[in-house]
């Protein structure tokens, strides 16, 4: 974790996002699924389908067509990018030894080689995960008072 006030505070922000969002996700599986193994199997799912589109196994424009959307609306890519971003760009420089040979390589431009990632837009990630718990939350209480409307 780099020191500096900005990235400690983002850094602090983002778990913060992400401590919040994560328990609504299974909330909301819980509420929309009629018992509990179904909402096992459709967070196992879920989880499995956003780990494969998140942009770290297939940067996006390697992701199919079809399902690009799921990058687009994958919390966990904003969670992920959004900590990756934080701490390898914003000016730092990696060493690399090949054979011998040392040069040094700008973060920045690590992210953007791989993954199409710029440490400009970190913020629009924090933001991004805070509007999915939104969301999220507020599906997930309709489902809730739903399901106890349901139950009288």
């Amino acid at each position: 974790l780099d020191k500096d006030g900005d990235r400690v505070v983002y850094f602090m922000l983002m778990a913060l996002a992400s401590y919040w969002f994560l328990p609504t996700f299974g909330q909301l599986m819980a509420f929309i699924s009629p018992n509990v193994g179904v909402a096992v199997v459709l967070a196992s799912f879920l989880q499995t389908v956003f780990g494969q589109v998140m942009g770290f196994l297939q940067s996006p424009p390697d992701i199919p067509k079809y399902y690009i959307w799921i990058y687009w609306i994958n919390p966990f890519r904003y969670i992920f990018q959004g900590y990756a971003v934080n701490e390898v760009g914003g000016g730092k420089n990696y060493t690399l030894d090949q054979c011998g040979k040392v040069e040094e390589i700008p973060g920045d431009l690590i992210l953007q080689q791989l993954f199409e990632w710029s440490f400009s837009q970190r913020w629009f990630y924090c933001y991004a995960v805070t509007i999915i718990f939104c969301v999220t939350a507020s599906v997930g209480t309709m489902f809730a008072a739903r399901t106890n409307w349901l139950k009288r």
